[in-house]
């Protein structure tokens, strides 16, 4: 393979307009003429930039994909392989309730595999509903953080919200627990 130089080359009067022509790490040698001089610079910054990149980002990359989106690419893809799929399937859910993407479940397949698939919500039993609506009305503050986490673009996620994600399931568990250490009040 070639060696691609770490300079950009520079545009050069050609006919009309700006001629520029770059080599990319993989040989090729492509070229085009601007009428400026800067979009002949802007588009061999832009093909050095793309050359560099060994694959296309997944789900557009972190600045385009939200955290549900991730999430889901990451139950469809990775947690399928895992002992443990069904419980980390719930947890995902967690965030994949605050989108528009549906909720997954996994399903064991004809050749004994798992396939992950659209839960059918009309197949959970009545009394699991109404489990994890007492849940969420214990963790109000946990459940509205996962889904304004869900939400949000995965590059503008920041330690600090992790810590404030972190410290909300911290108060919901402290006042819960301060509730049930009350004596009864007859």
């Amino acid at each position: 393979m070639a060696k691609q130089s770490n300079r950009t080359p520079s545009p050069f009067k050609y006919r009309n307009g700006w001629r520029i022509q770059v080599t990319l790490a993989n040989g090729k040698r492509p070229a085009r003429t601007f009428d400026k001089y800067a979009d002949a610079q802007a588009w061999a910054n832009e093909q050095l930039a793309n050359a560099d990149c060994e694959y296309t980002p997944v789900l557009g990359g972190p600045t385009q994909a939200t955290l549900a989106q991730a999430l889901d690419y990451y139950a469809q893809n990775c947690s399928i392989a895992k002992k443990g799929v069904a419980q980390e399937l719930t947890r995902i859910n967690q965030y994949l309730e605050a989108t528009e993407l549906p909720l997954l479940k996994a399903y064991e397949n004809e050749d004994g595999g798992i396939d992950i698939r659209p839960l059918d919500r009309s197949s959970l039993r009545p009394e699991f509903e109404a489990y994890v609506r007492k849940r969420r009305g214990e963790r109000e503050g946990t459940f509205a953080f996962k889904h304004r986490l869900a939400q949000m673009k995965c590059s503008r996620i920041s330690p600090a919200d992790i810590l404030a994600f972190r410290a909300q399931m911290l108060k919901d568990v402290d006042s819960r627990n301060k509730v049930s250490r009350l004596p009864n009040q007859n």
